[in-house]
């Protein structure tokens, strides 16, 4: 996976305005795991990438990498209302409020 994990998590963590703290709640992992996970260099778990993947997808935010390390990033259609109306907040809140549930 090389850099590509760390790429994710700050493009996903700046698409949501998620600090890194935020980020380690709704994913269930310390908040220095993620520091360390965007530093240069880093080693992950692949459970842990995996693990981050499903987060931001649970919060509306697919991302892929294609083989000459193009990002596409999709984002639910809720998402983007929730972005768009500056509801962001709410809409995270709402969606780790989902999560918790299942």
């Amino acid at each position: 996976m090389g850099v590509s994990y760390i790429v994710l998590i700050k493009l996903c963590r700046s698409i949501l305005g998620l600090s890194q703290q935020q980020l380690a709640i709704a994913a269930e992992l310390s908040a220095q795991s993620i520091k360390r996970l965007e530093k240069k260099g880093a080693k992950a778990r692949y459970t842990t990438v995996l693990n981050l993947r499903k987060t931001f997808s649970d919060l509306g935010v697919h991302v892929r990498f294609d083989e000459q390390g193009v990002i596409t990033a999709n984002l639910d259609g809720d998402l983007i209302d929730a972005i768009n109306q500056g509801k962001l907040e709410s809409y995270i809140n709402i969606r780790l409020l989902d999560k918790d549930c299942e």
